[in-house]
């Protein structure tokens, strides 16, 4: 009962030959398959690591050419050899979505350090209903003389004010109420989460008879990948955290003026709150783990066209990769990358900001 290495090859028999004559012995299909873990009985209580993978490929060539032919597998016998042209999704990006849908659960998004610091702007949120009818009035009537782009400024602040205020504040209130019913908690959480994204499959390289990678090669189908968080946590009698952020840098970000903008690009905002609580959770660990899991299906159909020749590839791929390593502390986030891709939220609210900037006085 032992960490063990067992690792399994083999491969379909092929042939690859020319119009000189010449038949190379070559690999019709192939697969690699490979497990590291712990042999023997397993305790509940204990996180083993835990590393496995399994890929199997084909791979024809066919050149055709005035002066000459090749076709035939193309697959080397002894060696098999995949390799992605690019990654499709980052681990970083979803670890820190699992870790952000982890301290949710652990913690949860209630923070009134926010709204107590934003006493005078909850009133004059909370003035929406007169904003609704001014604006209804202004819709129903005809444009005042320079006032081209009125129109469009009250239902941009009308958006901006709910997406930012009301439904922020209602989730405060129901947080609120939540942790009131929670005030008796169980001695320890074990909590789960899961983030994944299934993109179209990159370009792969496969190894050759020849004894070298092919040049990447387009394919057509899926490529899946996730990242799960497991964590066992002690809970505390009474947890301040879940009321209140308790960094002053956290708050200080979440009330710099349009910090949120920021954040659609550069998830700061998220990144300093992960940061506090596994912080804040440090001492209350008892264990956990990261599960990385990617899955590639796709089919292979590439052609090469030179000026005396035509090249044509094609095959298929299957691969499947599994990593779980023991975390020794609370899950910490990494450094958050740019992102430029944006909801259809976001680019409304993107919208109604621009709305804002818009001149007041105007001819129709």
């Amino acid at each position: 009962m032992a960490y063990e290495l067992r690792i399994q090859t083999g491969f379909t028999p092929g042939i690859f030959q020319n119009s000189a004559g010449y038949v190379y012995d070559t690999a019709k299909s192939s697969f690699y398959h490979s497990r590291y873990g712990w042999w023997g009985k397993k305790d509940r209580s204990q996180i083993h690591p835990y590393n496995a993978s399994f890929a199997r490929a084909s791979l024809e060539m066919d050149l055709v050419s005035d002066a000459q032919w090749r076709r035939g597998s193309v697959l080397h016998r002894g060696v098999f050899g995949l390799a992605l042209e690019s990654t499709p999704v980052t681990y970083n990006e979803l670890y820190n979505r699992a870790l952000d849908q982890l301290n949710q659960k652990s913690r949860g998004d209630l923070d009134l350090s926010i709204d107590l610091a934003e006493l005078k702007s909850t009133k004059r949120m909370l003035s929406a209903v007169d904003q609704i009818e001014t604006y209804t009035k202004l819709a129903t009537s005809r444009s005042p003389k320079g006032k081209a782009f009125g129109g469009l400024k009250y239902p941009a602040h009308l958006w901006l004010t709910y997406t930012y205020g009301i439904r922020p504040l209602l989730g405060t209130i129901y947080g609120a109420a939540s942790e009131a019913q929670n005030l008796v908690r169980k001695e320890m959480d074990h909590l789960k989460t899961r983030a994944s994204q299934t993109t179209s499959s990159p370009q792969v390289m496969l190894y050759l008879y020849s004894g070298g990678y092919s040049t990447p090669l387009m394919t057509s189908g899926t490529y899946k990948r996730s990242v799960t968080i497991g964590t066992s946590v002690f809970n505390s009698d009474y947890d301040i955290s879940r009321w209140t952020s308790l960094n002053p840098g956290s708050i200080a970000w979440e009330l710099m003026p349009y910090s949120f903008v920021v954040d659609w690009f550069v998830d700061v905002g998220g990144y300093l709150r992960n940061l506090e609580t596994s912080l804040l959770y440090a001492n209350r660990f008892s264990r956990g783990y990261v599960t990385d899991l990617e899955a590639l299906d796709c089919t292979i159909t590439h052609v090469d066209k030179g000026e005396t020749n035509t090249i044509t590839f094609t095959g298929s791929v299957t691969s499947r990769s599994i990593s779980r390593s023991v975390l020794s502390s609370y899950p910490t986030p990494t450094l958050p990358t740019f992102k430029a891709s944006l909801g259809s939220s976001r680019l409304l609210s993107a919208a109604s900001l621009l709305a804002g900037f818009l001149p007041n006085r105007g001819r129709l």
